[in-house]
């Protein structure tokens, strides 16, 4: 069973009778007490995050209809059809995944044939992964049916008087020229 606090009780037992004034209880309490201010639900970063998972498994039940791909999987896919040939870590840096997920995506792509990998003549210690035409064919339907159903989403959006485009376009812009909050 869960409890509720409202933020008066919270505030009455963070800072009661039980914690000396100076304490390190204090310290902590005050901790905890702008931890409880935070409504989550409200949070930007949190409500963004919310609504990328959300899009994500959106588009994974899509292209799961007939390829049962991996997020990692489908990631490592998109990358190798936009920047063919790539290395395995240029796909971490372009789809801001962690090594073993791309190794592991990179595995069950190999399986189904899909890609193959060549030496790079640049660095021969490295190998550079490049699409089969089977996995092109794949890459091609898929990108097309996330495609349409992006288009769907975002005219549902604009029917509704929604410009996402601009807004995102907006965010990534300001977050780009500052990357790090200003301190004061």
């Amino acid at each position: 069973m869960t409890t509720r606090v409202d933020q008066g009780e919270m505030r009455g037992v963070l800072h009661g009778s039980r914690a000396g004034r100076g304490s390190s209880c204090d310290i902590a309490s005050d901790r905890l007490l702008v931890m409880a201010e935070l409504n989550l639900e409200a949070f930007l970063p949190y409500r963004l995050n919310r609504i990328a998972v959300a899009l994500s498994r959106r588009m994974q039940a899509i292209y799961c209809r007939k390829y049962p791909l991996t997020v990692p999987e489908w990631r490592t896919l998109a990358s190798l059809g936009q920047f063919e040939p790539i290395t395995a870590k240029n796909i971490g840096v372009h789809s801001d995944m962690h090594k073993t997920k791309i190794s592991r995506a990179l595995v069950g792509l190999e399986k189904r044939r899909w890609i193959r990998r060549e030496t790079n003549m640049d660095d021969r210690r490295e190998k550079v992964i490049l699409l089969t035409k089977a996995g092109r064919s794949v890459y091609k339907e898929i990108a097309q049916l996330l495609r349409d159903d992006e288009d769907k989403f975002m005219m549902l959006l604009q029917e509704n008087g929604f410009l996402l485009e601009d807004l995102l376009l907006a965010m990534e812009n300001i977050l780009l020229l500052s990357v790090s909050p200003q301190r004061n």
